[in-house]
């Protein structure tokens, strides 16, 4: 099947999830968010929504900050920046209400160029953190308006697992260029922006397990891939 998709909306208002990640100790999760023109104010809200819904199921997690979890979040249309550092915030109360104050700028869809700016810029080995598992949850609605797989490629490489959420009209074969093995756990579909919220348990799940796991293997990097 190669990817999951979510057409089933729930009792949002009422429903009780158990989002409650304990297990994990250290690691550096960034959050990578499409601000395209597709994407609307209104729906960029709703994915800020979701993110601190993420962040909070770790609030019981016993270390944050520069020795445990830290979180980021990057945005990016024609150009990816980091509006919110991994070392800016200490407590999971900070990050939350940073990510009230991300601002919503439009533009393209360059997934690549994002993912090429967070292996060299993010996670690049001689500024990351060795020891801690890495990841990246990105969420787009479209295809990319440039090549992704190679840059990718170069951010796994890192030891970075990349989980891909698609929303409406996302590329299913794209992101599963994109996305972690096995694809099937790492790549998720969903109608429209409110059925995010349908998802949320079981990519709060799926994130807090690889956060509690040792951190996946550095490759080697050729001199010349910076050239």
């Amino acid at each position: 099947m190669g990817s999951e998709n979510y057409n089933e909306r729930s009792h949002r208002g009422t429903q009780e999830w158990d989002l409650d990640c304990r297990s994990a100790e250290a690691a550096d999760i960034v959050f990578l968010v499409d601000e395209s023109w597709s994407v609307g104010e209104d729906n960029f809200q709703i994915v800020k929504d979701f993110i601190r819904s993420m962040i909070s199921s770790f609030q019981n997690t016993e270390v944050l900050g520069k020795e445990g979890i830290r979180f980021g979040v990057a945005v990016y249309g024609d150009s990816p920046r980091m509006s919110i550092e991994l070392s800016d915030y200490e407590t999971i109360q900070e990050v939350l209400l940073a990510i009230q104050a991300v601002a919503y700028k439009g533009g393209n869809t360059k997934t690549g160029e994002a993912l090429a700016y967070l292996a060299d810029r993010v996670f690049n080995p001689s500024i990351s953190r060795e020891d801690v598992p890495k990841i990246v949850l990105l969420l787009t609605d479209g295809k990319s308006g440039d090549l992704v797989e190679e840059k990718a490629q170069r951010l796994q490489d890192r030891g970075v697992t990349i989980f891909a959420i698609g929303i409406k009209n996302a590329d299913k074969r794209e992101l599963m260029k994109i996305a972690s093995d096995p694809v099937e756990e790492h790549v998720i579909i969903v109608i429209d922006y409110w059925s995010l919220f349908d998802i949320l348990p079981r990519i709060a799940r799926r994130i807090c397990f690889i956060a509690s796991e040792p951190p996946r293997p550095i490759k080697q990097i050729v001199e010349s891939e910076s050239n």
